[in-house]
């Protein structure tokens, strides 16, 4: 069976460059196309303000990871701890070594042992630091039950969706063509795929109509997906993509807005739901490319093994089946309707 892991992916990436000089332009063109799918945990370049002001506190907490999480944690009681021992110190009209301050201060937070307060002071502090102490094991405990609890995407997707015209035996229609991959290198039972569009549209007075309107895709039936693979949806005379006006490839990205995606099912192994959902603008949507080649084969013992290197890699259609208009002209992304790249 086809396992996903990023640990035995050593095919070098030069070995499998982007086909053309073309394919590397377009990267750098559509290299703002990356942010669409950035997760959460990506702004871990950011200083720890900058975060808080991009994610706030709870997202931040939330979305850290254990180790993170652990150091805030400790992080947060050393300095709570030192905080309430000078106070303590300051009330009780005593002066105390730094270690002191921090030792009872600590303690106070945590379980409120090796403390006898005298003064009135000593015993303001000690209600108060014990409320701070109680709601933080009660903060802590909510984040750690939001982290178990949390619902996190399963599938990851292609940055691009590519276009490509299939041979006549198959039709000779456009194909629409977007890779995934289910992060835990299962294969997934029971797919649900939903595929939609949202279109602006003009009435005859000019006033603007927009409608968001269902696709089918071409696996629509299948009880099981491999673990990384295609879902491709073909432009035929039932796709609201299909124009008949724009021959040969009779396919019409104008007025599109959003194009989106949700893909749920069973994990094979672990048989939890699991689901996974994107969305792309036509100015990730490129014709007359298609992914390169990432499953590559082991061993007849292991099978293959999916190189996450190249699972966004792209490379230009060599075969007949182009959207080429002759052998010497090259199809524009607006002859497609699609923004200037």
């Amino acid at each position: 069976m086809s396992t996903l892991h990023p640990e035995v992916a050593t095919t070098p990436k030069s070995s499998h460059r982007r086909g053309s000089k073309d394919a590397e332009q377009l990267d750098a063109k559509f290299a703002d196309a990356k942010k669409i799918q950035k997760r959460r945990h990506a702004v871990v370049s950011q200083s720890f303000a900058e975060m808080m002001r991009a994610r706030g506190l709870k997202d931040l907490l939330v979305t850290s990871s254990w180790k993170w999480l652990g150091f805030y944690l400790l992080c947060s009681y050393g300095l709570g701890g030192l905080v309430a021992g000078i106070c303590l110190s300051l009330a009780g009209e005593k002066g105390a070594g730094l270690w002191d301050c921090w030792y009872r201060g600590t303690f106070l937070l945590l379980v409120q042992v090796e403390f006898d307060p005298v003064y009135a002071g000593e015993k303001l502090c000690a209600v108060l630091f014990s409320i701070v102490g109680a709601v933080c094991s009660l903060l802590m405990f909510g984040i750690i039950y939001e982290k178990f609890a949390e619902k996190k995407d399963a599938f990851a997707f292609s940055d691009r969706i590519c276009l490509r015209r299939l041979p006549p035996d198959l039709g000779g229609h456009t194909m629409m063509t977007i890779r995934y991959a289910n992060l835990k290198g299962h294969s997934i039972n029971g797919v649900d795929t939903r595929l939609c569009i949202i279109k602006r549209f003009t009435d005859e007075a000019g006033e603007g109509i927009i409608r968001t309107m269902t696709m089918s895709w071409d696996g629509d039936g299948m009880v099981g997906l491999p673990p990384a693979f295609f879902i491709t949806h073909t432009i035929d005379s039932n796709s609201p993509l299909y124009d008949s006006s724009k021959p040969p490839w009779n396919c019409n990205f104008s007025g599109i807005i959003r194009i989106f995606i949700s893909v749920q099912g069973l994990d094979h192994e672990s048989q939890e739901h699991v689901t996974g959902s994107a969305d792309w603008g036509t100015a990730m949507v490129v014709p007359d490319f298609k992914f390169c080649e990432a499953y590559k084969s082991v061993s007849a013992a292991n099978g293959t093994v999916f190189d996450v290197n190249l699972f966004n890699d792209i490379e230009r259609i060599k075969e007949k089946a182009t959207f080429s208009k002759d052998e010497k002209e090259q199809a524009k992304r607006e002859d497609f309707g699609l923004p200037k790249g």
